[in-house]
């Protein structure tokens, strides 16, 4: 009965050990998931910030180009002094 008590606690040892492994390893795998999830929403917000860098670098661009010709370009006027114009 002695030995077979102990063979019990022993395992139920190993068993508390494996359970602890598993515990840590999840914890290291939410947070490594969780550091991915912020990285690419980082860098899906430097994307937009970079797009929209870029349609107003056109855009700029394109008003440049209504100057040089000596036009006056609509977006760079507000509404108000369009009207009085």
């Amino acid at each position: 009965m002695a030995n077979l008590s102990g063979i019990i606690r022993d395992d139920m040892i190993k068993c508390h050990d494996k359970f602890r492994e598993i515990t840590i390893d999840i914890l290291w795998l939410n947070m490594t998931v969780y550091r991915q999830s912020a990285l690419f929403m980082t860098i899906r917000q430097l994307e937009l910030a970079v797009l929209q860098l870029t349609q107003q670098l056109d855009e700029l661009m394109d008003a440049i180009e209504f100057v040089i010709v000596g036009k006056l370009p609509v977006n760079l006027i507000n509404p108000t002094t369009l009207h009085n114009i």
